[in-house]
């Protein structure tokens, strides 16, 4: 099973057109690192594909508060809750994986 966020964008929309066994995501806007490792539980998905994201420059500069939870914390808390919840494989947006590398070295405690 793939996790897709996003689902309602362009390519999350195209991913569920295209691929076998998908589950759309909820919305993630707001959401908590709680909530997200709840999601992520209760898909039962052995994969995410991210693609949601603030992408429009000037809504980010508008509201960068929101552009910050929404491009940094969300992938941060998806990968964090892929490494305790299970998902084997994550696929982020280009420019998050190098971020997150970086935040998620400490998380590593003993391999999979």
């Amino acid at each position: 099973m793939i996790l897709v966020t996003g689902p309602n964008g362009f390519v999350g929309h195209k991913i569920m057109e295209v691929c076998e066994d998908v589950i759309p995501c909820p919305s993630l806007r707001n959401a908590s690192e709680e909530d997200i490792k709840r999601i992520v539980e209760e898909s039962g998905a052995d994969t995410i594909i991210h693609t949601a994201a603030i992408s429009d420059i000037s809504a980010c500069i508008a509201d960068p508060d929101a552009s910050y939870h929404a491009n940094v914390m969300i992938p941060l808390y998806l990968a964090k809750a892929a490494l305790t919840t299970g998902p084997a494989a994550i696929s982020f947006q280009r420019g998050q994986p190098l971020f997150l590398i970086q935040h998620l070295k400490p998380l590593q405690t003993s391999p999979k």
